[in-house]
């Protein structure tokens, strides 16, 4: 596993672009800290779009969830 960091272009995408990406290693498949974002490499863009809509409104008492962050298209 290569840990690369993420294209200034990707930061900038998220908002980013002033953090310095810390690798997370093989446990967040290679995601990267970015301040208070993790990023990390999706395989299945569907999945990931459904997962995100679901976590957006997903409320239980007593559990935190981590909510999607979009990027500046909307994405």
């Amino acid at each position: 596993m290569t840990e690369e960091r993420p294209p200034e272009h990707v930061l900038a995408t998220f908002g980013l672009k002033d953090t310095e990406p810390e690798p997370l290693g093989t446990g967040w498949e290679g995601g990267f800290k970015c301040g208070e974002v993790v990023l990390s490499v999706i395989a299945d863009h569907a999945r990931a779009a459904w997962s995100a809509k679901v976590r957006e409104t997903l409320f239980i008492d007593g559990v935190r969830l981590a909510r999607p962050v979009r990027s500046t298209d909307g994405r």
